[in-house]
């Protein structure tokens, strides 16, 4: 199947395929022909379908609002405890109620609104996400190598200190 610069093929024999997905076959056409109304797909003479220029924006697009939305990293455990907090501004609502969504996803839990807490190895797609959605300047991460009381890290430091 060879397919051209901007265009996707699909065989209308791999769209009968699709008709376990709709009621029946006649709403799989209903679909099609709105797709084809739409300029989302066009048909050529020996019955194959091809998303068109505009259909492949609209994907894309909608395929990147998916991605907003839907967060979805796959995290190691870590042994450190990380930190995250965040003060992004209200302009950037929709990053904040992403990053949340994030942070869930990611096993973290929340401390205050805007801090959470968690023993899951940060992914550089998540770290990435944060650059590119223009909130990485909002967010401080921190990682805890050491817990305990104020005066028993003070001793274990002592100690190193002889």
């Amino acid at each position: 199947m060879a397919i051209k610069k901007g265009e996707s093929k699909l065989f209308l024999s791999e769209a009968q395929k699709l008709v376990d997905v709709f009621e029946s076959k006649q709403q799989l056409y209903k679909c099609i022909a709105n797709l084809k109304a739409q300029g989302m797909v066009s048909e050529s003479q020996d019955n194959k379908l091809f998303i068109s220029k505009k259909g492949e924006e609209q994907r894309r697009r909608l395929h990147e609002q998916r991605r907003l939305r839907l967060p979805n990293y796959t995290s190691e455990k870590d042994e450190n405890i990380k930190i995250i907090s965040f003060d992004i501004p209200e302009k950037q609502r929709k990053q904040r109620v992403w990053l949340r969504a994030a942070l869930k996803n990611l096993g973290f839990e929340i401390l205050h609104q805007s801090t959470w807490i968690g023993k899951s190895k940060l992914p550089e797609e998540f770290l990435d996400d944060l650059a590119f959605r223009g909130v990485f300047k909002h967010v401080t991460i921190l990682v805890v190598t050491k817990t305990g009381n104020y005066e028993y890290l003070e001793m274990d430091r002592k100690k190193g200190d002889k």
